[in-house]
């Protein structure tokens, strides 16, 4: 899933509510048109809503994140958790969505283990179009079409701080 993060670069709300029925595997894209909230109950319950602008997006992906979601497929498939329409990421127990508090917890492992600084999760959207940006993408190419940002595209000058 982080790997997905760092190489896409979707807000959290949408990747966990990535769906197998949004990946064109043929063109190699995603369909970003919805995303999971917060119940505000503290349930975990899976809430659909449309992405933070509203917007749907298609987002192009490279063959080593599709060779990735290829596996984790088959890897569901072996566990007899694959559906069609179902979500790509299932907690490991309950098999529900993944909710963001046990994604910060295994973040912030994660991090530890590899002996990071810890970080907030959010943070691998950003490094996603840092890296974007050093190789060559331009930033209204990656602010409307990659990453969703619905206002004016950022400036790249001195300005920007």
């Amino acid at each position: 899933m982080f790997f997905l993060w760092l190489s896409i670069g979707l807000r959290n709300g949408e990747l966990r509510a990535l769906t197998w029925d949004s990946i064109n595997w043929n063109d190699g894209e995603l369909l970003i048109s919805k995303s999971l909230r917060i119940d505000g109950l503290n349930t975990h319950r899976f809430i659909p809503s449309t992405t933070k602008t509203g917007v749907e997006r298609i987002v192009p992906i490279n063959p080593s994140v599709l060779k990735v979601l290829k596996e984790h497929q088959e890897h569901q498939r072996s566990l007899n958790l694959y559906d069609p329409d179902g979500l790509v990421f299932l907690t490991p127990i309950s098999h529900q969505n993944v909710y963001d508090s046990l994604l910060g917890k295994v973040w912030k492992r994660s991090l530890s283990r590899c002996g990071l600084k810890p970080r907030r999760l959010y943070s691998q959207r950003h490094s996603f179009i840092s890296h974007s940006l050093a190789m060559g993408n331009s930033a209204a190419d990656l602010a409307l079409r990659w990453t969703g940002f619905s206002g004016q595209p950022p400036s790249l000058t001195s300005e920007a701080g």
